[in-house]
């Protein structure tokens, strides 16, 4: 019993009294946050981003995940697919500033734990995302980052996993346009490590990226996704693709884009991979591979054959431009 003591003025006496008794209050609990953070960035796609949405708002677990779409600018109808989701999240930037600097706001941005880059293409199979947070929980130690197998709509594995690229690789994806080479993945396996996979769809803890000072717009649209791949290997851990977790590629039409538009995203994809070479290889290779980019660009440029884009693009490549905002050029 809880015991008072009050002074009586008139005569000076204590006198002890009962205190009302206090009933215990059970505290509330708080309401937990999100297990992982999805994140989109989005431009003027807004049927795609639609049909990836619906397949996310269909996911087991569905209160545990956060759902961040970064618009990057768009001009179509994304506002109308804002308005079809009240569940989610939509940030907007003025004008294209960028896939990297998109994830990164949204990176900051969000309240959980793991992340999930996610491209507006893929659509994801009901238990994808409660079993990519469940493995990447369960193995902190090893995993870095944990993927679905992404597949075509004819059923065929998705071009998005490859093996890291050195410089030779790098600039003849830049001067050829033709990809990296290819990792096979084994469907029938439950885990499968690889080099290096596409943000298309990929998890990673935002306490890993959160570490590199978030990701390095230094590599602009092409190279990030293969910066963090390597530093997870570097960390001594794996990118695993689970097969038995299936995503839905969509193929997406894009209209022919203007030569400096053109331009402005091969310059990107030059000034990222001498940023990537740099990092892996030091600033002198980083450099003459840069060097490398403008002179052959140069060289292309004095052919006269599509001198527009070719003359654009020596232009960008020797000022250093990326895509993050600055370019005049709408791509």
């Amino acid at each position: 019993m809880a015991i008072q003591r009050k002074r009586v003025p008139p005569s000076g006496r204590v006198v002890a009294t009962e205190a009302p008794a206090v009933q215990p209050v059970a505290a509330e609990e708080a309401p937990a946050g999100p297990r992982v953070t999805v994140i989109i960035s989005s431009y003027n796609q807004a049927p795609a981003l639609r049909r990836c949405l619906q397949a996310l708002e269909a996911s087991a677990e569905r209160q545990t995940i956060e759902i961040i779409v970064m618009d990057n600018g768009s001009f179509d109808d994304t506002p109308a697919v804002e308005e079809e989701f009240p569940e989610v999240t939509f940030l907007r930037l003025p004008k294209y500033f960028g896939r990297t600097k998109a994830l990164n706001i949204a990176s900051r941005t969000a309240h959980a734990d793991l992340l999930f880059y996610l491209s507006p293409e893929i659509e994801v199979a009901p238990r994808v995302m409660c079993t990519l947070v469940a493995r990447m929980e369960a193995e902190p130690e090893t995993v870095g980052a944990a993927c679905p197998l992404v597949e075509d709509e004819s059923g065929n594995q998705a071009l998005l996993y490859f093996r890291l690229p050195d410089r030779a690789a790098l600039y003849r994806v830049w001067a050829t346009g033709e990809g990296l080479e290819p990792m096979a993945v084994d469907a029938s396996a439950d885990a499968v490590p690889a080099e290096f996979v596409r943000f298309d769809a990929f998890m990673v803890t935002k306490y890993f990226v959160r570490g590199l000072n978030y990701l390095d717009e230094r590599l602009g649209e092409s190279w990030v996704d293969a910066e963090v791949c390597w530093q997870i290997h570097r960390g001594g851990k794996k990118v695993l693709v689970l097969p038995q977790l299936k995503a839905v590629r969509h193929a997406e039409e894009r209209p022919e884009r203007p030569a400096s538009a053109r331009a402005a995203l091969a310059s990107d994809c030059g000034v990222g991979a001498a940023a990537f070479a740099a990092k892996r290889d030091g600033f002198f290779a980083g450099l003459f591979f840069r060097l490398r980019l403008i002179l052959t660009a140069l060289g292309r440029a004095l052919t006269f054959r599509d001198a527009g884009y070719n003359f654009s693009l020596f232009a960008a490549l020797l000022s250093g431009q990326k895509v993050d905002g600055t370019q005049t050029a709408t791509v």
